[in-house]
């Protein structure tokens, strides 16, 4: 991993603002410890230099990080919320399931399982089946 993590660090860091792709690379690295020594607070710090670039993937592994917290960085499911928009926005599918999760209104989120659901979405599927068989979001038992 050593060689590779040296590439890519170059590859962020190149020119003014980096590549986004490499920067994304970054943050998964040091959320998984893969090559270098795992450290949330650092990938949070990739992620966000990737997501400031409006790449979809890394707004989306971004908001999955701040859904769950992790040592050094403190779950904020407000900011969540807004990366999963942003990453549907810039055509992560998965930012849909993500957002039904973080939604604070009961109406957005059955709209939006119903949405994804009724697009033939696995995951927009089985949520919405949930939300029936528990009475959740406004669906009835």
């Amino acid at each position: 991993y050593a060689e590779a993590m040296r590439w890519y660090l170059k590859a962020a860091q190149a020119h003014d603002a980096g590549s986004a792709l490499a920067q994304n690379n970054m943050g998964r690295a040091y959320q998984s410890g893969e090559g270098v020594p795992k450290d949330a607070a650092v990938a949070v710090s990739w992620y966000k230099k990737a997501a400031d670039q409006g790449y979809g993937v890394a707004e989306f592994n971004l908001a999955v990080l701040l859904r769950n917290g992790a040592a050094g960085v403190p779950q904020d499911h407000a900011a969540a919320l807004q990366l999963a928009r942003r990453a549907e926005q810039h055509g992560v599918a998965e930012a849909s399931g993500l957002q039904v999760e973080l939604e604070p209104s009961c109406g957005v989120a059955a709209a939006k399982m119903r949405a994804l659901a009724e697009a033939g979405d696995p995951a927009g599927c089985l949520m919405l089946a949930q939300a029936y068989h528990d009475g959740l979001y406004g669906c009835e038992k």
